[in-house]
């Protein structure tokens, strides 16, 4: 079995950016300036940057707030301003195979919960993005892709905007979340299971096939066919007229989507 590597940020071996600058052709071997934090900063602040493996998949647990952005240039790279602390309880681990996670070292309970950094991480190719925590990930303007798949479990939010591509996968797995998307695709394939809301009216669609398997709301953009399954009460807000409909679902609440005003989600 491949083994998991992880990149710890440890005292000793995350470096703060002012100290990198010095030296970073040899930034594993490194050690931290002890000197007082950047000036730019408040006390007790640094900025941190690391490289990890290149990864085409995102996955962040723990409840962390990442920003993902597409970049040839900066592949690989993660930055993020914090305390030392803080820091040093942060793990990115990459599986070899194209797998990034992002996620807190084993903490007490209720530690590790304030004051947490915006992780921002670079690659050149994003296919699945999956955010498991009570946080906000962003992804930005992933480049074209036959597949793209985003998944949210829990409560926290996933937003995706700017997607071009052949098929769009996106589920709420559990939980009372917000999954964000646009772009446009030839297939949407949205599966809203628990209580959350699938935001998908700026995903602009050929086909969509939107499943519930829960009480929960989504609203879509599907030009030639929309299909709808499931079971129990959600709702499908749905922009336009396809020009076909074919509702399998029992329960489901399918509502027209007004095209001169946006859409409160309930």
């Amino acid at each position: 079995m491949m083994k998991k590597v992880y990149t710890l940020i440890l005292l000793l071996a995350c470096i703060p950016l002012w100290a990198m600058a010095q030296d970073a052709d040899n930034l594993e071997d490194a050690a931290p300036d002890t000197a007082a934090l950047s000036e730019s900063l408040p006390s007790g602040l640094g900025r941190y940057e690391l490289r990890v493996e290149e990864f085409t998949h995102l996955n962040v647990v723990d409840g962390i707030n990442v920003e993902y952005h597409c970049s040839n240039d900066s592949a690989g790279l993660v930055t993020f301003t914090t305390t030392r602390d803080i820091a040093s309880n942060l793990l990115f681990g990459t599986n070899g195979k194209g797998k990034l996670t992002v996620e807190k070292a084993f903490h007490p309970e209720g530690e590790m919960q304030q004051g947490l950094p915006v992780v921002h991480v670079y690659s050149r190719f994003l296919t699945e993005v999956t955010n498991a925590g009570d946080s906000l990930v962003r992804v930005h303007s992933p480049k074209p892709t036959p597949k793209f798949k985003a998944s949210l479990i829990g409560n926290g939010k996933l937003s995706v905007r700017g997607l071009d591509c052949g098929k769009v996968e996106g589920a709420i797995k559990t939980g009372n979340g917000t999954l964000t998307l646009s772009g446009e695709c030839r297939e949407a394939v949205l599966g809203n299971t628990g209580v959350g809301v699938i935001i998908a009216d700026s995903l602009k669609a050929q086909k969509a096939v939107c499943k519930f398997f829960g009480n929960g709301t989504t609203g879509v953009w599907a030009i030639d066919e929309l299909i709808v399954k499931g079971m129990l009460p959600g709702k499908l807000y749905y922009k336009d007229t396809p020009q076909k409909i074919r509702n399998y679902s029992v329960g489901v609440k399918l509502i027209p989507m007004p095209s001169d005003e946006d859409i409160q989600y309930q």
